[in-house]
């Protein structure tokens, strides 16, 4: 699908093997060594949900083309068919939940909460 002057990427979702519940949990060091040629800078749209909890570092995400800063205590919420990047996470460290849109129960329209916001 084409952006402006990017490709966007469709992400689809298929939970490894033995993933209780379509739900699974890796980390952002994973998720670089998964990625050796840097797919996740580039735009992408996926098909779940992504739940990212910044634990340490300092980096940077951009969602729908705005930009957001991380640092610790972060909370990333990618939504299916959101448009997203992770523009800089080389520094940052935490766990990445990856569901299923059925996973959770339909929560009315989407709250527009600071994706950057530190957790509370």
């Amino acid at each position: 699908m084409e952006s402006g002057h990017r490709t966007v990427r469709q992400l689809h979702y298929l939970p490894a093997l033995g993933a209780a519940y379509g739900v699974e949990v890796l980390s952002f060091a994973r998720l670089r060594e998964m990625d050796g040629a840097g797919a996740r800078t580039r735009p992408q749209r996926p098909d779940f949900h992504v739940l990212a909890l910044v634990a340490s570092g300092r980096g940077g995400h951009v969602a729908d083309f705005e930009t957001y800063h991380l640092r610790a205590g972060s909370v990333v919420w990618i939504r299916p068919g959101m448009v997203h990047r992770w523009s800089d996470v080389n520094g940052v460290d935490g766990p990445l939940i990856l569901f299923r849109p059925g996973f959770l129960p339909d929560l009315g329209p989407t709250p527009a909460w600071d994706l950057s916001a530190p957790a509370t």
